[in-house]
């Protein structure tokens, strides 16, 4: 083994460490675990790959530890309950494959492919992949708790990936070209770019201030949305209710109509019978009559 391998198997063991005795595992315990393992919210995984959608949704578990795994498959912890992710010789993140999950922190130092959509709309807080050498379309769309992101081996932006963003720096250290939309709807307040041309450093600010003030109104439209959807919402719980008095009312209006015809048809009775009482008493005057 070559000086810099066991340098970085020795900085991987040491992550590893850090990484479980902050979940309250033991290492013991992580070594003689079986695949998918749960241990004290922790999932292990011993495999270099697993199925698309393998762990998707899953609420088993916060955070996982993946010392083997090479590529995360096509949606494999979409939408999960995933906070944070140790697997140290990651290479790949196919498609949405932690999408609107509530991942915080990935630690993948050898990262170099992340594909569209990968983290979008998660809770990540920090991207720093230093090997990262594509980024597909949306891959970090709409993680409004992004703040840093950092690719030291990146070269092209080909498509933008931090739209409803709102960033507080960024750093691309070797990045020389980007696509003419590259940083659409996505707010930053600095950024480090120091292979870029002076032009295109300064296109980068003009264009950095356009999107900063359209990711603000993006983030106002959806913000009205939002609330007109509420209340839409309660208009519809209002309606819902009306309809319910109303369908009262008309249940309360046929109970009267009932009783009404109840009483007309007693009332209908009684005439009869006071007819039939005058009658009996005009026959008895008569008897009366002719008795005396």
């Amino acid at each position: 083994m070559s000086k810099s391998n066991s340098q970085y198997e020795a900085t991987k063991q040491m992550a590893l460490l850090n990484f479980i005795a902050e979940k309250n595992i033991s290492f013991l315990a992580v070594s003689q675990a079986k695949d998918v393992q749960i241990i004290n919210d922790c999932l292990i995984l011993k495999n270099k790959s697993y199925p698309a959608k393998c762990f998707m949704k899953s609420k088993l578990f916060k955070f996982a530890i993946a010392c083997n795994m090479e590529e995360a498959s096509k949606e494999l912890f979409a939408e999960s309950d995933l906070q944070e992710i140790f697997c140290p010789v990651l290479k790949t993140v196919d498609e949405l494959a932690f999408n609107k999950c509530q991942l915080k922190s990935i630690q993948c130092p050898l990262l170099k492919e992340i594909g569209r959509c990968s983290f979008q709309y998660s809770a990540l807080e920090e991207a720093n992949f230093p090997n990262v050498q594509s980024v597909g379309w949306g891959a970090f769309r709409g993680c409004e708790q992004l703040k840093f992101v950092q690719f030291d081996s990146l070269q092209k932006i080909k498509a933008p990936f931090l739209q409803k963003c709102f960033l507080q720096k960024m750093v691309l250290l070797q990045v020389s070209k980007i696509c003419p939309n590259a940083f659409e709807q996505c707010g930053m307040q600095a950024m480090e770019a120091p292979k870029m041309k002076e032009h295109d450093q300064k296109m980068l600010q003009l264009m950095q201030m356009s999107n900063t003030n359209n990711a603000r109104l993006v983030e106002t439209i959806d913000n009205q949305s939002e609330e007109i959807s509420l209340l839409k919402e309660e208009l519809e719980l209002q309606n819902a209710k009306i309809q319910q008095l109303m369908q009262m009312f008309s249940e309360q209006n046929q109970v009267i109509q009932t009783l009404g015809q109840r009483i007309e048809k007693f009332e209908g009775v009684n005439e009869k019978a006071i007819q039939k009482i005058d009658r009996y008493r005009q026959y008895m005057m008569t008897v009366f009559q002719v008795l005396e």
